[in-house]
């Protein structure tokens, strides 16, 4: 009699303690379908907001069209996109904000619209959407306490650029003037930006602007100091200095009105990461070598120092420098001064490797039958009875890279033009006035960069690809 009423009592204590197990299972059951529910709708809207963020920054150009399309291509993103499995988001333009800086102050699309320049990163916020997007309503968490009926869920997305492709090397502006007529001997005038010329070659490293200057003047561009900030002599260093050199990039965001960081440094001994461009690479054991896969080579690799389509060949890879050291007078080209110094024709260097001079103001090309007014010299003008007939020299005259795949126009150099003088020291602060780009005509060496003027770049345009960057 005592064993079965201990029996009895034994299986009412399984039962109760199974019962009380199924509700603590049933709940913890709840729990995690409630959890799911609000991981899943976090993701949806993290997905959402990533999306549209990085759609709308690939078009942020400085520009009020940019901003524009930025929103239209925000708005195609979102409205592909899904929450709740199935239900397709009802996309605000609210969500979406501006800025010059990734952490801000954020700005109302009207806004930049209004005021577009500089405004390059992008947030998507989703609590700016209607409130059902990120409602989640819970069936357990809501027995358990009934304030929790339902959870509220949001992301937040920045996307912009994370850098700059301008190369960590600068050089003076012949002229502080944006730009000038220069006055030929001819029915239509030159257009020249901050004292470059299109279609002449420069040696980079032999210019200065200086009154009497007897030596070029060149900087190397700290490329991870914020602009407005003073860097370090170690950032200037080959070792920093080479990759970046290599990719023709900065590490910044963006310049704006802002100095850079530059350093006085000779000789140049950063030609081989330069010359990457023409699918030429150090040592694989030596740290400072590119290599294909982070910096290409050029589409067209063929120098043109030879300048073959020429009448008379160039006497080197660049126009040949006016007199140093010249009392009143800067270090420039024989190119440049006017009245221009009668010079044998091979002593402007190859002409229009990239392309040709531009008319001033319609920025419209010159014909080659101006080349006499542009180019005098004796005993005459030079010539080019082999030039390309459809288009410029790196567009006809292509030599491919062996062994590589190349890239087009990776030998355009996005060189800073600042104003100068820079204040003396080995390390200074400057003042960027444009971004110039460059052709390189030929390899580069430790006394001379030869590159042709091909005009000016906006740093809008110069934003490395875009990422999210929070």
């Amino acid at each position: 009699m005592k064993l079965r009423s201990s029996l009895r009592r034994q299986r009412g204590a399984i039962a109760l303690m199974f019962g009380l197990l199924v509700v603590l299972l049933l709940g913890l059951l709840g729990l995690v379908i409630d959890l799911g529910q609000l991981y899943s709708r976090e993701q949806e809207m993290r997905t959402l907001a990533d999306s549209a963020a990085l759609a709308a920054a690939r078009e942020l150009n400085g520009t009020a069209a940019g901003v524009n399309n930025a929103l239209s291509h925000a708005a195609q993103t979102a409205g592909a996109s899904h929450y709740r499995y199935s239900q397709p988001v009802g996309w605000s333009s609210a969500a979406l904000s501006f800025a010059d800086d990734p952490g801000g102050p954020w700005h109302s699309a009207a806004d930049t619209v209004a005021s577009p320049s500089g405004r390059i990163f992008a947030r998507v916020d989703t609590r700016q959407l209607a409130e059902e997007h990120g409602t989640v309503a819970t069936a357990f968490l809501f027995l358990l306490a009934p304030a929790q009926a339902s959870q509220q869920v949001a992301a937040v997305a920045v996307a912009g650029r994370s850098g700059l492709g301008i190369a960590p090397l600068a050089v003076c502006a012949m002229d502080p003037a944006p730009s000038k007529t220069r006055n030929i001997a001819g029915p239509v005038d030159e257009l020249v930006q901050y004292g470059f010329r299109r279609g002449v070659s420069y040696n980079l490293l032999n210019l200065n602007p200086a009154l009497g200057a007897g030596s070029g003047e060149y900087f190397l561009v700290d490329p991870v100091s914020a602009a407005g900030t003073l860097g370090t002599l170690a950032n200037t260093e080959d070792a920093v200095l080479a990759p970046f050199m290599c990719a023709g990039r900065l590490h910044l965001r963006r310049i704006g009105s802002q100095p850079l960081t530059v350093r006085r440094k000779t000789p140049f001994t950063l030609a081989p990461q330069l010359n990457s461009r023409f699918n030429s690479y150090g040592a694989p054991a030596d740290p400072l070598s590119c290599t294909p896969l982070a910096a290409p080579p050029d589409s067209n690799v063929a120098s043109f120092a030879a300048g073959s389509w020429m009448g008379v060949a160039p006497s080197a890879p660049y126009a040949q420098p006016t007199a140093a050291g010249t009392p009143g007078k800067p270090l420039s080209t024989v190119a440049d001064p006017l009245p221009e110094p009668v010079v044998n024709p091979a002593a402007y260097g190859p002409l229009w490797a990239y392309g040709p001079a531009v008319i001033s103001p319609s920025g419209a090309a010159y014909p080659r039958a101006y080349w006499p007014q542009l180019y005098p010299a004796s005993p005459g003008a030079p010539t080019a009875p082999s030039y390309p007939a459809l288009s410029a020299p790196y567009a006809a005259m292509v030599t491919a890279p062996a062994g590589n795949v190349g890239v087009a126009r990776r030998r355009l150099l996005q060189i800073p033009l600042l104003a100068c003088p820079v204040p003396a020291g080995q390390l200074q602060q400057a003042s960027v006035l444009a971004i110039g780009t460059f052709f390189m005509v030929a390899p580069a060496s430790g006394a001379a960069i030869s590159a042709e003027f091909a005009g000016l770049a906006s740093e809008q345009s110069l934003g490395t690809p875009v990422e999210l960057l929070r």
